[in-house]
């Protein structure tokens, strides 16, 4: 059974994803175990921290890694056509994330939620990059700033997790219907408003209807726009289709 050991290594965490016979068979938080990579043919990563790939390299040499090793960068990847000036400013997880989009579905708008949220758009073998935005935790610890306002940030997220709750016991999805009673309302209504209004306009630019939304804070987001489909393993599996595409091209 040929092991294949997908890893985006993000600005705070490593996600690692093992696949065989097509199928991610396991998916974990941190770097590859020693096991898995004594028996993995190959390695295909993504990464956008030198600081964190550092820990990868690391783990490589620990052990003794022998198979191939495949970076999906704007460098490396031929397959998909970038829509941007400068193509090597790209990040590699929003390549993999457009892999992601372009093999499983074809066309698509796809959103990342991580530190930042990046949004990216395929259609007729382009991607299109069209945003990048603060993530949460981001958008929470802005609120640190503020000499009455910095009590809030450390619940802002946890309220926003929560997801059924938004001024009282009303939905988070409602919030437009009710006025806020509270800071931590009006706080938690200014981040609700501008990432409805971040993704309602990605769709309204592209004229899209598949919208799939991963990252660490995905499920969060989904929640609040109510928009579009979770798949938490998508960067993951944009990898894999690199990897996969990759090997079939280098046979020719």
């Amino acid at each position: 059974m040929d092991l294949l050991i997908c890893v985006d290594v993000g600005n705070v965490n490593i996600h690692t994803g093992l696949f065989s016979d097509g199928k991610l068979i396991q998916a974990f938080d941190g770097l590859p175990k020693l096991v898995d990579l004594r028996e993995a043919k190959a390695l295909v990563y993504s990464s956008v921290s030198s600081r964190n790939f550092k820990k990868l390299s690391e783990r490589l040499f620990e052990a003794q890694y022998k198979g191939k090793v495949l970076r999906l960068s704007s460098k490396t990847q031929k397959f998909l056509k970038v829509h941007y000036k400068n193509p090597f400013q790209l990040g590699d997880d929003r390549l993999a994330l457009a892999y992601y989009i372009w093999r499983r579905h074809g066309k698509g708008l796809g959103i990342d939620a991580g530190t930042f949220i990046n949004i990216e758009w395929v259609n007729n073998q382009t991607h299109y990059p069209i945003a990048i935005f603060p993530g949460l935790k981001i958008l929470a610890d802005s609120f640190k700033k503020g000499t009455r306002l910095k009590s809030y940030s450390s619940i802002i997220t946890y309220e926003l997790a929560k997801g059924e709750r938004f001024l009282g016991e009303k939905s988070i999805r409602n919030y437009s219907r009710f006025f806020p009673e509270s800071s931590e309302d009006c706080i938690i209504k200014g981040i609700v408003d501008a990432l409805k209004g971040l993704v309602e306009g990605a769709v309204k630019l592209t004229g899209e209807d598949r919208v799939i939304i991963t990252g660490g804070d995905g499920e969060i987001l989904r929640n609040i726009t109510n928009i579009g489909e979770y798949e938490k393993h998508a960067v993951l599996w944009g990898l894999y289709y690199f990897f996969q595409l990759s090997e079939s091209s280098s046979n020719f």
